[in-house]
């Protein structure tokens, strides 16, 4: 089909967890006719997996029956999923590439289809994102050496400490 087309099929999912708001009009009071279903459900599916990696959390927490009855509507309405409280967002600050994922995701979980992007155009921004990362960004053997040495001067704290206490 052309990108103008729907998919033909009507969106009736009545699961919340990771569905896009069109697909869960249906779940509202002045909901009228269902939207039609385009390659922007799956943008937002993806915003989805992005949230999950970022947070390692799902959008819209544990699958529970109970929960779904208020999920469905946040949903449909296009409401962002609450950051999980272990999620450290000062983070999304200091590194480069968690701020791409987050821009991208932010992008993708877009509550009218039509405001967000294509998923070429979010490949793209990633891609540019890796490119301009900085030098040595993600070296894992550089990672371990830092961490190690941060280690190695813990403990010499450590025992220092314990012997000025031992000493006095």
């Amino acid at each position: 089909p052309s990108r103008k087309q729907t998919c033909g099929f009507k969106g009736r999912f009545r699961e919340p967890w990771w569905r896009a708001p069109e697909e869960m009009h249906f779940h509202l009071d002045n909901y009228t006719d269902p939207a039609p279903l385009t390659e922007k459900i799956d943008v937002y599916s993806l915003g989805n997996i992005l949230w999950d990696i970022l947070t390692t959390h799902s959008p819209r927490g544990k699958m529970s029956k109970d929960l779904e009855a208020g999920i469905r509507p946040a949903v449909a309405r296009g409401e962002m999923p609450p950051w999980p409280s272990d999620f450290n967002k000062t983070k999304l600050m200091t590194d480069p590439a968690l701020k791409a994922i987050e821009q991208a995701m932010q992008k993708c979980l877009k509550a009218k289809p039509e405001d967000r992007p294509t998923a070429g155009e979010i490949a793209h921004e990633l891609d540019e994102a890796l490119d301009n990362l900085p030098e040595g960004f993600g070296d894992k053997e550089k990672w371990k050496r830092e961490m190690m040495e941060q280690e190695k001067k813990q403990k010499e704290e450590k025992h220092g400490k314990k012997g000025d206490k031992a000493k006095a």
